[in-house]
């Protein structure tokens, strides 16, 4: 199986994995309530990350978050 049809199946899994936590109808379609229920669930996800990195709590990654394992030379 080459790159291609390794990827394509492996994001196949992730949409029918999408599809069973967030299609609440189970209709096989997801309605503008499912995808904004989506969004906020991925926004969340997301500021939890961010807030994992950012150890100063500045809302900003600085040089040093993003970089956590290089010495600095200043």
């Amino acid at each position: 199986m080459d790159e291609r049809s390794t990827m394509r199946k492996k994001m196949q899994g992730r949409k029918e994995e999408l599809m069973q936590k967030f299609d609440a109808n189970g209709d096989g379609i997801l309605d503008n309530e499912e995808r904004t229920t989506i969004r906020k669930a991925f926004q969340k996800r997301q500021s939890e990350a961010f807030e994992s990195f950012d150890a100063d709590g500045e809302e900003i990654r600085d040089q040093v978050e993003a970089e956590p394992n290089r010495s600095s030379d200043l």
